[in-house]
């Protein structure tokens, strides 16, 4: 799944950034998005803590969606 920012990658600002849309996106506090690897990358690996169930039907519903987002 893709995530477009426009914070500059300065200071952690972009990551600070997709931590949020991420967040927003699945219906989650930002605390509970963590950046496992990609710091300093372009491509992240992220883990969002939500029950498996529900995240993944929310992942349904973002790649469904014509925009990818709702």
């Amino acid at each position: 799944m893709a995530v477009w920012v426009k914070a500059p990658g300065v200071d952690g600002s972009a990551n600070a950034a997709v931590l949020e849309v991420v967040a927003k996106a699945f219906g989650v506090r930002v605390r509970q998005v963590r950046l496992l690897l990609g710091r300093t990358s372009p491509r992240k690996v992220l883990e969002i803590d939500i029950d498996p169930v529900v995240g993944a039907a929310r992942e349904a519903e973002l790649r469904a969606h014509p925009t990818g987002k709702l």
